[in-house]
């Protein structure tokens, strides 16, 4: 789980320049930052839950994401792909 949580992480970060790991992963949750003038922490998270993926809000920038055993390679990639679409479209 913890492997897939990094490459999650790598992924989001190269694909969104303006999403900051928060520090390194190495268990199967991670923090990160949105540092964008018109997305935040809230909106991101409820435009995840739309696409069915479920993340938390922690403050105005900060989510936490965690990964387990039903999450695959796949639905990491699904994850960083809606995302770039998503963000994308601001």
């Amino acid at each position: 789980d913890h492997i897939r949580a990094q490459r999650l992480a790598a992924g989001l970060s190269e694909a969104v320049p303006f999403l900051h790991i928060a520090q390194e992963v190495q268990t199967n949750m991670f923090y990160f930052d949105l540092e964008h003038n018109q997305w935040n922490a809230s909106r991101l998270v409820e435009a995840w839950a739309d696409k069915g993926i479920l993340a938390s809000a922690v403050g105005g920038k900060a989510i936490r994401l965690v990964t387990h055993w039903q999450v695959d390679d796949a639905a990491v990639q699904t994850v960083i792909d809606e995302t770039r679409r998503i963000l994308a479209s601001a």
